[in-house]
């Protein structure tokens, strides 16, 4: 979807977070996943030109999983998720995936700038996900751990 900014309208008039955030149907085909921990280094505890401390922090589970999209015109091949989310293979499951606006901006005989979505790659970022029933209804659905800082990314990037 391509959306311009004619006669001096704001994007704030044509974007809404909520577009930018898309569902999808899959099978989970494999699962790899860990659990990571995280560091932190207090910010009056930082050295210039030395080696600062750092401390252990909590720890978070992130998860690739190996996917096949029950839609073929989806070129998404894997799913990264970071979050707990029980699961296993052969599951039918439906991912949720921002995807952002990108704001691009050309000049032929006069200055137009555009905004489309990012193109979806092989392996995308699932910020929530459903894991479905046979009958389609939903049994569980998972948050990612970031999920309020991953919708805040959805505002326009510049390329």
């Amino acid at each position: 979807m391509v959306m311009s900014n004619k006669k001096g309208r704001g994007l704030e008039e044509c974007f809404s977070p909520k577009k930018s955030i898309f569902s999808e149907k899959f099978v989970i085909k494999k699962i790899h996943g860990g659990i990571y921990s995280a560091s932190f280094t207090p910010i009056d505890e930082v050295m210039v030109g030395g080696l600062s401390p750092s401390y252990k922090g909590s720890s978070f589970p992130a998860f690739l999983f190996e996917v096949s999209p029950l839609n073929s015109n989806i070129p998404i091949k894997f799913l990264k998720f970071f979050g707990y989310c029980h699961v296993h293979p052969e599951t039918k499951i439906t991912a949720y995936i921002s995807r952002p606006i990108v704001k691009f901006r050309y000049i032929q005989k006069k200055e137009r700038i555009v905004y489309f979505y990012k193109p979806l790659s092989e392996k995308e970022t699932a910020i929530k996900i459903e894991i479905q029933s046979s009958n389609g209804s939903v049994l569980e659905d998972y948050t990612c751990r970031n999920y309020e800082e991953e919708c805040a990314k959805l505002k326009p990037r510049k390329i």
